[in-house]
């Protein structure tokens, strides 16, 4: 008789299986080249080489922005990151074995670019030239100095200062609004007839390389003396 052994040419049974449809990473907008930013798992129950799994990454807004170790499944960085042009990113990641007739799956990964406050505030002008009557009470508004800060697209999170060009104290910002206003000091033409202030802006109350600096040149305008009139007038009329 004959004897016949059948053997299974194909035993790449399983194919590799990731834990979720979508895997979300993080990853800060400063990151060096080269630095980790989430690991891509998959397991295949197969023994052998039916079992290995290798990597790649086959399309998403990220092809060529992030690498993937394709055995161990690391995806770095390999571009620098901006938060403020691209927030995100997406990536369609591959997983095949490596049997004779490979299996395949794939995952879509989210990674988010995290902000940080590497911009400096901005306004729309980088020196102002208001002006202010000389004597003027106090709490008397000169200029609203409006600042935004790119990280953030917000104003409500600036403080400001004036850092210089107020030695006698004859000029208030409001920290908050940035409103610079006159005080109690009086302002006198004749002894200075301008102040230039050095204005700051910053985030968060944390003094930063990346600050807003600005100048405020402020012309003190002279005050109109009284006009004294003199009437022609009867001793009758005049009499008091």
């Amino acid at each position: 008789f004959i004897e016949v052994h059948v053997v299974d040419v194909n035993e790449n049974l399983y194919k590799p299986l990731f834990r979720s449809f979508v895997e979300k990473g993080f990853i800060k907008e400063d990151a060096l080249i080269g630095t980790p930013v989430m690991t891509i798992t998959a397991e295949d129950e197969d023994k052998g080489q039916d079992g290995e799994v290798r990597y790649s990454i086959r399309d998403g807004s990220g092809l060529g922005i992030f690498t993937i170790d394709e055995e161990t499944g690391i995806i770095r960085t390999q571009e620098l990151l901006d938060h403020e042009t691209t927030p995100h990113y997406w990536l369609t990641v591959y997983a095949m074995d490596r049997g004779v007739v490979p299996l395949s799956a794939f995952v879509e990964v989210y990674i988010e670019v995290q902000d940080v406050n590497d911009n400096a505030p901005q306004t729309s002008e980088p020196v102002y030239y208001p002006s202010v009557m000389e004597n003027s009470p106090k709490d008397v508004s000169i200029i609203q100095i409006n600042a935004i800060d790119p990280d953030t697209k917000a104003s409500d999170r600036l403080s400001y200062r004036i850092t210089s060009g107020n030695p006698q104290g004859f000029f208030s910002i409001n920290t908050r609004t940035g409103l610079i206003t006159t005080t109690s000091r009086k302002l006198d033409r004749e002894q200075q007839d301008e102040h230039i202030l050095e204005v700051r802006a910053l985030y968060f109350l944390i003094w930063k390389d990346n600050m807003l600096r600005l100048n405020s040149k402020i012309a003190v305008k002279k005050t109109k003396k009284p006009q004294i009139r003199v009437i022609s007038c009867t001793p009758t009329l005049c009499q008091h």
